[in-house]
């Protein structure tokens, strides 16, 4: 059985919606959420709370929404809060040792991956690009030092052949949620045995940049499958095709023979699932989701038929 802790919580995105909730279900007390400002978002720019904010007031839990984190102002109120432990899910911003320490039981982090394997800020999607089998969640001490503090505990998860960015996202969510209640019951009860890392076994996670996009089809098959379900929802893969850009935002490895020809050529066409493009070493990839310029994504199926695409046209690199 859990005890009740006075929890500070850092959060912005719905990647920390789970724990949140998680908390709160187990009775622990969460004397304030501190999450990142409102966004202009949509046709309108309407202000838009981040999703940790609107969970945080259907419970009537304390906001805090310091521009800068590191403010000497923002220390002082937190200094007025009886806090047992700090716990962080995706914030946002670097917390300084100040804060991290002022907690009881100092401040632990939620980081969706194997460390010290993918430290950084995307570590679901390299997970993904990369061709990772498996990941998981690790529940850290933060220190001063990006995603490098000792581990409290792991859980391992598989990553599925059609996962992409949104859906393994989701189910780190959800058990991140699960091993931080592990965790703090450890620290409660002063059973924590925390083990550094090994630095000879980092791995970075860097930000993602615009143009990791653009679909090269003189890679393999595999490594633009990985690229495509990597980056999307949140990112887009391009292409150009009749003198277009358009969006790849899912994909198929086809294990069928097909005949050696010119990467990004066009060597048949599956009516069910979409056409066949070919790529380097023999490989091939069926485009099953695409998107034209100023068009609703599509089913790789509606795409052959709508645009009546033919065996022999090329899809080239942006």
């Amino acid at each position: 059985m859990f005890n009740r802790l006075r929890v500070l919580f850092y959060g912005t995105p719905e990647f920390a919606v789970p724990a949140l909730i998680k908390l709160i279900q187990q009775k622990h007390e969460v004397v304030g959420v501190v999450t990142q400002a409102d966004n202009r978002s949509g046709r309108g720019l309407k202000l838009t709370p981040p999703p940790i904010k609107v969970v945080a007031s259907s419970f009537d839990i304390p906001i805090f929404q310091p521009e800068r984190i590191n403010q000497p102002e923002f220390l002082s109120q937190l200094k007025e809060l009886p806090i047992d432990l700090g716990v962080v899910a995706a914030y946002g911003q670097f917390i300084p040792r100040a804060i991290l320490e002022l907690p009881k039981y100092r401040t632990i982090n939620i980081h969706p991956s194997l460390l010290p394997r993918y430290r950084g800020a995307a570590p679901i999607n390299w997970a993904l690009i990369n061709g990772d089998k498996e990941t998981g969640v690790s529940i850290i001490y933060l220190i001063p030092e990006m995603d490098a503090g000792d581990i409290i505990s792991q859980e391992k998860l598989r990553i599925n052949h059609d996962d992409n960015a949104l859906s393994l996202s989701e189910k780190l969510a959800q058990l991140g949620g699960d091993c931080l209640l592990s965790a703090i019951d450890l620290i409660d009860r002063q059973k924590v045995k925390a083990r550094p890392q090994d630095a000879a076994k980092v791995v970075l996670a860097p930000r993602l940049k615009k143009e990791m996009g653009r679909l090269d089809w003189d890679n393999a098959s595999t490594s633009s499958h990985n690229l495509i379900r990597g980056l999307n929802p949140y990112w887009s893969t391009k292409t150009v095709f009749r003198g277009k850009t358009l969006k790849v935002t899912k994909s198929r490895i086809t294990k069928d023979i097909i005949k050696p020809a010119t990467p990004g050529t066009i060597v048949s066409l599956n009516r069910r699932l979409g056409p066949v493009v070919a790529c380097k070493n023999g490989g091939a990839l069926i485009l099953t989701k695409i998107q034209m310029p100023g068009k609703k994504e599509v089913d790789g199926a509606r795409f052959i038929n709508g645009y009546q695409i033919k065996i022999g046209e090329r899809f080239f690199k942006l």
